[in-house]
């Protein structure tokens, strides 16, 4: 099974808060895009707090996927975590 996401540090709400709203991704109450903008979120997530193993397969996962995710999408997302202040170095 996979392993459960990081924990959200109080300092990454602003980024990850969406993650903790309660939404059953399958029942076709979100958007193909708010979906993308999840899943994105979620790998994002893994790979700045995730385990060693949890970052080097989400950072795979982005890769493989950034076709279909789209510039824009991965942008929007990537640019905020990069100006953060409490970006640690990794």
């Amino acid at each position: 099974p996979p392993a459960p996401p990081p924990n959200i540090k109080p300092d990454d709400v602003q980024y990850f808060g969406r993650l903790l709203e309660d939404v059953n991704e399958d029942d076709g109450s979100l958007s193909k895009d708010e979906l993308n903008e999840r899943r994105i979120m979620a790998l994002l997530l893994k790979i700045k707090s995730g385990t060693p193993p949890q970052r080097k397969t989400a950072m795979r996962q982005i890769t493989d996927k950034a076709r279909t995710f789209g510039a824009g999408p991965l942008f929007d997302q990537i640019l905020p975590l990069l100006m953060s202040p409490t970006l640690e170095d990794q």
